[in-house]
């Protein structure tokens, strides 16, 4: 009995394209809601694979959250199907308003389903996103602000106290116009941070990246600067701000 033997390339390419080929049909739709915002103090936003995108608006009353919602299939009965297994929830809890999307654990595996979320809502909510790939953008709130990417950029315009921002792997983008002392972190395991503080703003500062360049605008004070860290005050120096990339540059202006 002959055995065929493959050449180690063309064995190593067969090998990828029976384990690694995605579905190819794509299922979506779009979901649209108008929740209450009366009373709301705290807004939170989960997905875990998609953007998620928020307006603060003064003029509005209630919360507009609309979802695109796809999923992918080996047919297109599959992936309607598999769509249907996907919804968008949301929860009130006392000044807590939550909203996120869901579909039975293990259902959709390698089947890339996404919840990408576009949200208006008062300004002054404080703000809780979280993605695990995906970016997330903010314009035009006033509150406090956390948000999380595991694997995507954060661009942000923060007018908050309190702020904390965090991704795995991408860059950090965040104009901060707070009036007053600011306490926060700005944090990259894999990508450039930079941050821009308006003339109100007030923070002792403290940056340090292991893998990249440092620079310091001319508005900080007090700038202590070497190749990898950086201390400086902003404004009078009543907040606390810690900045660092661990593979990346740092800008603060």
């Amino acid at each position: 009995m002959r055995s065929l033997l493959l050449p180690l390339p063309l064995l190593l390419t067969s090998c990828v394209l029976l384990t690694c080929t995605l579905p190819t049909y794509e299922a979506r739709r779009t979901v649209d809601l108008r929740l209450p915002a009366a009373e709301l103090a705290r807004f939170v936003c989960t997905s875990h694979n998609g953007t998620i995108s928020v307006t603060g608006d003064p003029a509005i009353v209630e919360v507009e959250v609309r979802a695109e919602l796809s999923v992918r299939g080996w047919s297109q009965g599959e992936a309607d199907d598999n769509l249907n297994l996907m919804s968008v929830g949301h929860e009130r809890q006392g000044g807590t308003l939550r909203v996120f999307g869901h579909y039975p654990q293990g259902a959709l595996d390698n089947l890339s389903p996404s919840f990408a979320f576009t949200v208006r809502l008062p300004r002054q909510v404080a703000l809780e996103l979280e993605s695990h790939n995906g970016d997330l953008v903010v314009r035009g709130t006033a509150g406090d602000q956390r948000c999380t990417t595991h694997n995507g950029g954060i661009d942000a315009q923060a007018d908050g106290r309190r702020l904390g921002f965090l991704t795995h792997n991408g860059r950090i983008g965040v104009d901060v116009t707070t009036a007053g002392p600011v306490d926060g972190t700005f944090e990259s395991h894999n990508g450039e941070v930079d941050v821009a503080f308006g003339p109100a703003a007030s923070a002792t500062l403290t940056a340090g990246t292991h893998n990249g360049g440092i620079s310091a605008g001319e508005r900080l004070r007090d700038v202590r600067l070497d190749r990898s860290t950086l201390r400086a005050r902003i404004g009078d120096g009543e907040g606390r701000v810690a900045i660092t990339t661990h593979n990346g540059d740092v800008r603060v202006r």
